[in-house]
């Protein structure tokens, strides 16, 4: 079972221990499994179990939906100079993704901590390496992702069409499962590098112009 395909067979998922075990999968997946870090997933999932009781419980799809976007982070490349300090996951706009997520804060990502903020539209942005865009702000795609691209952030989110729309990376549910979509095109313009193997995975589409403008 890769990391990809999560969603199978996770009945007590919707319980702290459920998602304990998640997390530590999602921290050690997609790579061959060394002591260290065997030892250091064990230890993430432990550091996961004392704050769990401080953490409302998140839907089953939005806690998998949660270790794509971990991975997603592992396999995008930003153009140097390498910002130190955390790495901020930014979430814009609320709903249940940010339930999910809040698991994430603290945790390790290429030796930095994940800090997890959340942020409404009009807020200062800046030094998020990734955006989370929530579904009530698809509406606002056209004029959102412009910007949040200039400043060189990767953009996921599961809006429907998101990555067609011009966001970077879309998840989506397909036959009760789920996958995601890349919009190749998307990272370039915010000077991102998407890696082969997460490209291989993914449903690569064409990006459709904003609606009103020509072609």
């Amino acid at each position: 079972m890769t990391m990809w395909h999560l969603q199978k067979s996770f009945p007590s998922l919707m319980r702290t221990a459920g998602a304990v075990v998640l997390l530590g999968l999602v921290l050690s997946a997609s790579t061959p499994i060394t002591a260290a870090r065997a030892q250091d997933a064990a230890a993430t999932a432990a550091d996961a179990a004392t704050s769990a009781a401080t953490v409302a419980q998140p839907s089953r799809e939005y806690l998998l939906k949660t270790a794509f976007v971990f991975n997603f982070a592992r396999y995008t490349t930003w153009p140097p100079p390498s910002p130190d300090g955390p790495f901020n996951l930014c979430i814009l706009g609320e709903d249940e993704f940010g339930t999910a997520a809040q698991y994430l804060d603290g945790q390790h990502l290429q030796a930095r901590n994940i800090d997890v903020h959340f942020h409404k539209v009009g807020d200062d942005l800046g030094g998020c390496q990734l955006v989370y865009v929530t579904q009530p702000l698809a509406g606002q795609l056209d004029s959102l992702l412009p910007r949040l691209h200039a400043e060189r952030m990767l953009t996921v989110s599961d809006i429907p069409d998101f990555a067609a729309r011009g966001g970077i990376l879309g998840l989506k549910i397909v036959d009760n499962r789920i996958r995601f979509e890349a919009n190749p095109i998307a990272a370039k313009r915010a000077g991102l590098r998407l890696s082969a193997q997460l490209l291989r995975l993914a449903d690569v589409v064409a990006e459709h112009p904003p609606k009103g403008s020509p072609g």
